[in-house]
């Protein structure tokens, strides 16, 4: 699991639907610390934008192109 950020994401959806706001934003946190990629900085993003939490999915993508993460990882 902490080698799989798409399942973090799914999770992180459980806890979007049940209100939990704050349980998504540590659990991106979690997902980033575990996979530092470009690649899951885009996921997050992606998460975001899900939910419509436009200005969190843009901090995530200025991580993403921050990121030193080979493009073979995208």
């Amino acid at each position: 699991f902490p080698g799989h950020a798409q399942a973090y994401a799914n999770l992180a959806v459980i806890y979007f639907i049940r209100g939990d706001r704050a349980g998504v934003d540590r659990l991106m946190a979690e997902m980033a610390r575990a996979n530092p990629s470009r690649r899951s900085y885009l996921l997050a993003a992606a998460t975001y934008e899900a939910f419509r939490e436009n200005e969190k999915a843009a901090r995530w993508r200025q991580l993403a192109e921050g990121s030193q993460t080979p493009a073979t990882t995208r």
